[in-house]
């Protein structure tokens, strides 16, 4: 079981500042079909391969499926889940109980997968699938998307003086919302239905936060400055 999984798909990339340059052992890399560009972009190396392969440049496929040492799956065109779906499924099965599924290149690009992408990870983390409960990250730049679903707390402790963060209610009703610490605009206990825009664009004046929810789910987007500097992502 790996504490951490990466996902990289093949959306827009714009590599996260201050990201690892190599992965450790307890780490699980995962690149979707045309993805696999995007490890090789960073020189990085995939553990497992996946998908229906019409987006992957030839020259990658061959030489991930030539590569003993990389798990690869080969899926239909035609079916009824999405490469991203094939991924996110076998990532949890190898994920530990309350481990973190780090989402690459899942955003830019056809606006129906960005949507999609967002939204499955938030399915996903809504339910309690054979005991295990993920929390998932994307990572764009200096960009970070939190997806939070309650009972559940997000402790920012590196530099965010000058950044923002917004919140985006992805259920009809997120209940109990709390933020303390270094925002402009605090909350307590505060309810965001869906579809409103309170929660937008708040700014860090202090040294991190912390972030509650009780119920519901949540997607948080940071931005960080230039001169943040990243301790800690979750």
């Amino acid at each position: 079981m790996f504490p951490r999984v990466f996902v990289f798909l093949n959306g827009v990339f714009n590599p996260p500042r201050n990201f690892p340059k190599t992965t450790t052992m307890d780490e699980l890399v995962i690149a979707t079909d045309g993805g696999i560009s995007h490890l090789a972009s960073i020189g990085w190396k995939a553990d497992v391969f996946l998908g229906d392969f019409d987006s992957a440049p030839e020259g990658l496929l061959r030489l991930c499926k030539g590569d003993r040492t990389v798990t690869t799956f080969t899926f239909p065109m035609e079916k009824d889940k999405t490469d991203f779906e094939l991924a996110l499924e076998y990532a949890i099965e190898y994920l530990e109980p309350r481990g973190v599924i780090e989402l690459l290149g899942a955003f830019g690009g056809r606006w129906d997968m960005t949507f999609s992408n967002l939204f499955l990870p938030a399915a996903v983390a809504a339910k309690d699938s054979a005991g295990k409960k993920p929390r998932f990250l994307f990572r764009e730049g200096s960009t970070l998307v939190y997806i939070l679903t309650g009972p559940d707390k997000l402790v920012i402790p590196f530099e965010t003086v000058g950044g923002t963060v917004s919140l985006v209610p992805l259920t009809p009703m997120v209940r109990g919302v709390t933020l303390k610490g270094g925002f402009k605009y605090p909350l307590k206990n505060g309810d965001l239905p869906f579809g409103i825009t309170l929660g937008m664009s708040n700014e860090f004046h202090g040294r991190g936060g912390i972030l509650t929810v009780r119920r519901g789910t949540l997607a948080v987007f940071i931005e960080i400055p230039a001169e943040g500097e990243r301790r800690s992502i979750f």
